[in-house]
């Protein structure tokens, strides 16, 4: 919400809101305020405080107007600066709500002005005070029910956080699933088949209460930020690229909000506001370095520029980060690091390295083709092969496991290196009486860079024509096993004159000394991102008592230029190539060497040109439209328009830079995704009712609601590939099920334009019941929605024959007659609708009168997510096949023998999320300086999925993919003169497992299938430990009259200052980075300048 501020002199009857409307802040918060008031009149040096603090405070009618005070230097609480302010100017003040301050003369306290007396006419004379954007509201005065947290300049300062993404660590509501470390390690959201990869390491997103990150809206300064484009899954809003020191504070609504905010904000809003000036020229610089091996130095420079009628502010922010070593967290076990047997895990590492370091056969199998051509190992093969791993003694070929096999563990991707610098311009310049222009320009440029190891890449040559995943080899005792995964197998031909067994063989080779030579070639993966954001707004009064108007317009852009290396789909010259002349047998340098070249060849360089970009246009009234006993009925009112657009262009280049050619021999064409559209129309309302006032049990009881009606039409590009020209078949239209768009006569359907429009309206209610001063009842009720993203919609769709594929055909293990003939349908669905939510929140505020400084808040939060955007695919095959008649939306019934299975994201499921929230501020005084107690913990009581009505529910809270059962944080701060210290202490209680990786089943019906060629574990682990990470920061500020000290600030602290050993949890990595701080210890320093100048 954007409020035109002013002050009147005393002909004014209305009321001049000042400063900020804070959410969440109490007035009588645990903060230690660092003030700067200079001498000046009592009702700008309120303004300054008002800024300061975050505390909304009312100026009655020309209080402190024509008297001086001599203003404030050093460290105070907002009750003690407030106090010493009104006693100074003879004014008296009053806390009306929680963040809400009366200020009057002492003699307006005593004596109502007299009936029909008119006043006396003076003229005007506007005091500076810039515009301010508040969450949650656009109503003047009002204290909104939803549930907030603020976190201010001054807590980011003392909890020594370098980005936001450790600031949103740090808070119990935010489930970080989206951090840089979760996208390291691929481990994404819990039902999402969209996790954010490749180039998007270093992005990182928020997931309020775990229900996604697309279900929580980002804005700065009220608006829109662009979705990232570095993820072209239009995925998450990337926070990484806001930087740290232009921050005001940070904002969370913890409740649906969409009646004020629009789509997407279901889960909640968190709106970073950035700072509007500077106590003149401002020089902050930080460093730090970590035991993981991550380092940060920072500079940032900020200068405000004042006259008469407006200010400009110019700010500069230099940035460069090292990334963090994930390895240093892996575990060790028995063989070293990456197994985790001992405590009943996989066992990560690889095995079979010769002696001389080179790669080494682990095994050699037919290949078999039971079922069409899909190729898969066959009998085990011995033969002429010196360096399959034996036993001395008898000469058998010893199993991928037994101790004497030499391993090694493939270490994780370390992330990018990032350098990031920053500019911004903003200010305002007031015309007239009333009017303002406001403007803002912002601009982040961030070069990301990460030399990837080779294992990483995924890539073809080894794994041609759909093996992934498929590889079986016979065990003793009956099953299969896969030895170590498919980027360790090699397909020769019975024609490659280094194959020695005669005929079509797979062969299980660890590839290390080939990757390692392959990895000195850099394969960079590289990424240059813009981040442009540019807001102009005008505001003003009103030909109406009490109205104001504010219109702005503003641009939020991201673009993202990127290279990175990956297997070239289709090239079946590369991986005939290796078929044909890789060597696994020789075993030296010379053969290492060919065959390190050969794996090089079906690799693409991707260069990436990716765009995101939201316009907004915004303009609203608001104002008073009649009086009721207990004040004025407040109504807000505007329209919104909004386009958003994003595209990719992908220009593909083999490994040594020379043009990919495509089927006809023909340069590769540049390959576009989108541009996909988004066009949003809205217009909305607000209103706030006074029902009581000042009676018994009703220090105040005010009724609000909002409602948003939006108007949404999305646009993109459909294409299939029909395979084998599938576009009809059994009575069953498919061109239907992709949007109507017919294929060609070779079967495919080429950026065929598709169009979705869908309409929602969002109502909310709140009710805000103040039975005293001290305790206040606040309920909130409304629906929010979510739209379907772009890359849902559209984008490719894959249609193809699964009758035989085991992997894809739920039907496969479980026949259900006369149907034989399964159609797969994946990828893209353009009939997908909005997802909608009803949230209910009740909070309690408690400040205890006997106990001065104590504030308790409680907030209980329900909350149904139905028409859920999920996969099919997640519905085990036996359900699917028992139930498949019930499941008209998955399967599509031919007329005689064909079953359409559509794969794809559809609506499905449902979601309910329960929880309860406790806030605790204490703030006391003893002799040996100020102390303070912040608590923010929530109890997670549900937080679950049903993917279809006949299939359980699964309740993901307390897993290693969702909400922990408890998550708290506990600030204690200690102020002593010019000193302070701040520790914190961030606690996730222990986990259930939802999903172990050493029991996992890949083929439907196997008994015997790991990953690592392990028999099943019959007894997985069941739970996680807890997890406790403490912060600890010393600071010292300059006293007052400290000559060239003045405005210094020094601050050293550790983050994680134990380092406790990351709980063990049965995945790839042994641990779930949504609970760990994957930096280890880190250790920062920071200064800060201001010069006044």
């Amino acid at each position: 919400m954007n409020i035109s501020l002013r002050i009147h002199k005393p002909t004014v009857l209305s009321v001049a809101v000042l400063a900020f409307l804070a959410t969440g802040a109490s007035a009588q918060s645990d903060e230690v305020l660092t003030l700067d008031i200079k001498p000046q009149n009592a009702d700008s040096a309120l303004v300054t405080l008002a800024k300061s603090s975050g505390v909304q405070i009312i100026l009655a009618d020309g209080a402190g107007a024509d008297v001086e005070v001599e203003g404030l230097q050093g460290e105070y609480r907002f009750d003690e600066a407030l106090a010493a302010l009104t006693t100074e100017a003879g004014l008296t003040h009053e806390y009306t709500a929680e963040n809400l301050v009366v200020v009057q003369e002492a003699e307006q306290a005593r004596q109502p002005e007299a009936a029909g007396e008119a006043p006396v006419e003076e003229e005007e004379a506007p005091l500076e005070l810039r515009e301010q954007t508040v969450t949650g509201t656009r109503l003047k005065g009002v204290d909104p029910a939803s549930p907030r947290i603020t976190i201010t300049r001054e807590q980011i300062e003392r909890g020594g956080y370098a980005s936001i993404e450790d600031v949103l660590r740090n808070l119990p509501q935010n489930l970080g699933s989206a951090n840089a470390a979760a996208t390291q390690l691929f481990q994404g959201e819990y039902g999402s088949s969209r996790v954010p990869f490749g180039a998007t390491l270093g992005a990182s997103g928020i997931n309020l209460r775990g229900l996604g990150t697309r279900s929580s809206l980002v804005l700065i300064n009220g608006r829109r930020k662009a979705r990232s484009s570095l993820d072209v899954q239009d995925l998450l809003t990337d926070t990484s690229s806001i930087p740290m020191a232009q921050i005001e504070r940070i904002e969370i609504i913890t409740d649906g909000a969409s009646a004020i905010y629009g789509a997407d904000a279901v889960a909640g809003v968190v709106n970073v506001i950035l700072r509007d000036d500077y106590d003149g020229l401002s020089l902050g610089v930080r460093t730090e370095t970590a035991s993981n091996d991550s380092s940060r130095d920072r500079f940032d420079l900020g200068h405000t520029f004042s006259w008469d009628s407006g200010y400009f502010t110019t700010s500069v922010n230099l940035e460069q980060t090292e990334p963090n070593n994930p390895n240093k967290l892996i575990r060790v076990g028995p063989d070293g690091v990456g197994d985790f047997t001992d405590v009943g895990g996989l066992n990560r590492r690889n095995y079979g390295i010769g002696p001389a370091g080179q790669g080494s056969v682990l095994a050699v199998n037919a290949i078999v083709r039971p079922w069409g051509t899909t190729r898969y190992a066959g009998d085990h093969l011995d033969g002429p092969n010196p360096f399959l791993p034996r036993d001395p003694a008898t000469g058998d070929i010893l199993g991928p496991r037994d101790p004497s096999v030499p391993s090694a563990y493939n270490e994780e991707d370390l992330g990018p290196e990032v350098q990031r610098y920053s500019v911004r311009f903003n200010g305002e310049q007031r015309f007239g009486e009333s009017q303002t222009l406001s403007f803002e320009f912002g601009y982040d440029n961030q070069k990301d860079e990460n030399h990837i190891g080779f294992n990483t890449v995924s890539f073809n040559g080894t794994n041609p024509a759909f093996w992934q995943g498929s590889l079986l080899v016979p065990r003793a005792g009956g099953g299969s096993q896969r030895l170590n995964g498919a980027s360790n197998y090699v397909f020769l031909t019975a024609t490659n004159p280094n194959n020695p067994y005669g005929q079509e063989v797979l062969v299980g080779y660890d590839m290390l000394a080939e990757t390692a030579l392959i990895a000195a070639e850099a394969l960079p993966i590289e990424a240059e991102l813009e981040n442009t954001f540019v807001d102009l707004g005008l505001d003003g009064d009103l030909p109406f008592d009490g109205w104001t108007y504010d219109v702005s317009a503003s641009l939020s852009r991201e673009e993202t230029v990127s290279r990175y290396y990956q297997g070239a789909f289709g090239d079946t010259v590369s991986v005939n190539a290796i078929a044909e002349q890789f060597d696994p047998f020789s075993g030296d340098a010379a053969a290492v060497a060919s065959n390190a070249a050969l794996l090089t060849l079906p690799l693409d360089l991707g260069d990436t040109d990716a765009v995101n970009e939201t316009f907004q246009y915004t303009a609203f009234a608001s104002g008073p439209v009649f009086r009721l006993p207990a004040g004025d009925v407040q109504l807000a009112v505007g329209v919104e328009v909004r386009e958003s657009e994003a595209e990719s262009v992908i220009v593909s280049s083999n490994f040594d830079g020379s043009a990919v050619l495509d089927f006809f021999g023909e340069p590769r064409e540049p390959f576009t995704i989108g541009p996909n559209k988004e066009s949003v129309e809205a217009a909305f309302a607000e209103i706030a009712v006074p029902l009581l006032k000042d009676r018994p049990g009703f220090r105040e009881l005010t009724l609000t609601a909002a409602a948003r009606y939006e108007d949404y039409e999305r646009s993109g590009f459909i294409n299939a590939s029909n395979f084998g020209g599938i576009s009809s078949i059994d009575g069953i239209n498919l061109a239907d099920l992709v949007g109507g768009a017919a294929a060609d006569a070779q079967g495919f359907i080429s950026d065929v334009e598709q169009s979705a429009a869908f309409d929602n309206t969002s109502p909310s209610f709140g009710l805000i019941w103040r039975l005293t001063d001290n305790i206040a009842l606040k309920a909130t009720n409304g629906e929010s929605f979510l739209t379907p993203l772009s890359s849902q919609l559209y984008g490719t769709v894959t249609i193809l024959d699964a009758t035989f594929n085991p992997f894809i055909n739920p039907f496969f293990l479980n026949p259900v007659p006369p149907y034989t003939r399964l159609i797969y349908l994946g990828g893209a669905n353009p009939s997908l609708q909005p997802q909608t939510a009803n949230t209910t929140t009740l909070t309690l505020e408690y400040s205890p009168a006997f106990i001065q400084g104590l504030d308790i808040a409680v907030t209980w939060s329900d909350l149904a997510y139905d028409n859920f955007i999920s996969t099919p695919g997640a519905i085990p095959d036996e359900d699917l096949a028992a139930n498949f008649e019930r499941l008209p939306q998955i399967f599509v019934l031919g007329d005689t023998n064909t079953i359409i299975y559509d794969r794809r994201e559809l609506n499905l499921s449902s979601n309910v999320s329960k929880t309860i929230d406790f806030r605790v501020d204490y703030r006391f005084e003893t002799g040996y300086g100020d102390w303070g107690i912040h608590l923010n913990a929530v109890r997670t009581l549900e937080t679950a999925r049903q993917l279809v009505p006949f299939i359980p529910e699964v309740d993901i809270s307390d897993t290693e993919r969702g909400p922990s059962r408890w998550a708290s944080s506990l600030r204690l701060s200690w102020d002593y003169g010019a000193w302070n210290v701040t520790t914190e202490t961030y606690y996730t209680s222990s986990t259930r497992l939802l999903e172990p990786s050493s029991a996992s089943v890949v083929l439907p019906g196997e008994r015997f299938r790991r990953f690592d060629g392990l028999p099943i574990n019959q007894n997985p682990q069941t739970h996680a430990a807890s997890y406790v990470r403490t912060d600890v920061q010393v600071g010292w500020t300059a006293p007052a009259d400290s000559g060239w000290l003045d405005g210094l600030r020094v601050a050293v602290g550790a983050q994680n200052v134990f380092e406790p050993d990351p709980p063990f949890v049965d995945n790839f990595s042994g641990f779930a980075a949504n609970r760990v701080f994957a930096s280890g210890r880190v250790l920062y320093l920071n200064l800060h300048k201001d010069f006044g100048l």
